[in-house]
Parts: structure tokens; sequence; C-alpha cells
């Protein structure tokens, strides 16, 4: 990654890029990954089903979308995140059938695997951000607390150590739930791929050690 600014999205928090999908986790692929082992090339791509049997996607499915099986990306989006460091994420091909798992709609999806998981937010130096809590009668702060987003993200919310992410384009956080960081390189191709819209991208505030 560039010298530049690092931005966050919350678009993992958008509820209307949750497409009723579902897997079957018995599949050799989804199982490889569930375990953690190399996804044989024989079992690509992933198969993903329509969760409902009146689904018919007619309106199609967005570029990026959620549930089981981890994020989804298009065949454009992948075109982007290709060019860059997501460091150990993957990136795997995969086909979306209907509810009767014959009927394909499209082959030329991927799934945006495991991602790099790094610990450079600063909570102490955000703006808005909301404690989640394992259990009622966890103590106040708690070291292994995890943070959540912002209920309306803006710029500057979000504290991060530059230092924490240097040569990554694309990460999320340990500590701040369903984050998903960018460069300022991968932004500039995002935004110029059409998609600033999408991710609506707020800059993050660069953290100072005191």
């Amino acid at each position: 990654m560039a010298d530049g600014d690092i931005w966050i999205s919350a678009i993992a928090n958008n509820s209307d890029l949750l497409v009723g999908i579902e897997i079957d986790r018995e599949e050799p692929s989804w199982r490889a990954k569930a375990e953690g082992r190399a996804v044989r090339s024989e079992d690509l791509p992933f198969r993903l089903y329509g969760k409902y049997r009146d689904a018919f996607f007619e309106q199609g499915i967005p570029d990026m979308f959620f549930g089981p099986g981890g994020i989804k990306i298009s065949e454009n989006l992948h075109s982007v995140f290709a060019s860059y460091n997501l460091g150990v994420a993957k990136m795997y091909p995969a086909s979306l059938y209907l509810h009767d798992r014959n009927t394909l709609v499209t082959p030329s999806l991927y799934i945006l695997g495991v991602r790099e998981d790094v610990e450079a937010f600063v909570p102490e130096q955000c703006q808005n951000v909301r404690e989640r809590y394992k259990h009622r009668s966890q103590a106040k702060p708690s070291p292994e607390t995890k943070w959540k987003m912002p209920y309306t993200l803006q710029d500057g919310d979000i504290a991060v150590l530059p230092s924490k992410t240097e040569g990554l384009d694309f990460w999320s956080d340990k500590w701040l739930d369903r984050s998903l960081f960018f460069s300022d390189a991968l932004k500039q191709a995002l935004c110029e791929g059409g998609y600033a819209k999408l991710f609506d991208f707020k800059k993050c505030k660069k953290a100072v050690l005191h």
C-alpha cells in the first residue's frame, strides 16, 4: 500500500445486501474451506443456492452481498480487487443456482475468503463506536471487548495506526466488528469503477501514539 489515506466502509452492516441464499456445508469445497484446507480445483466453483422456492433473482444480484459462505462479489469487482494486495484473502469462483439446485442463475461470482485480520484500530481515539460485550455481566472495560461501528459512520470516526497495515490494500480489524478497510489506491480504483456509492467510503483518522 502506498502512502495515503485509509478508508473504511460499513457495507457489511447494510441489510439490503443480505441475499437469501444457502450452501451445502457437506460439499467438498465448503468442507475444505471450513477446515482451513486448500480447496481443490476439481471442487470449484463453490455452489450457492437460492434459499426460497420463489426467489428467481429477476432484479439481478448486487455486486457485493452477504449471507452464508462469506462475502460474495461480482466478476467486475473481482477484476478490481485482483490487482491489489489482499493479504491472506483468497477469491474463489462460485456459481449461483435457484432453490432447485439445478437452474443456473450466474456462473460468474467469487467468494472473497478469509481476510487479513489486523489490530490497527485505536478505540480511545475514535468517535461514536459502540462496545459489544460477550456477556451482560462482563466488566467494563474489558481487554477482550470488541467494538461495533457507529450507527451512522462519518469521516474521522475510526482511528487506525497506519504502520500496522503497511503493504495491505484490503483488511478487517480483529477488534472492530464487520469492518472493511481499504488503502487509498484500492479505494480510488473502486470509485473509478463506479462503486463509490456502493461502498460509501469514509476516511479514517490516523491515530497518534502518546
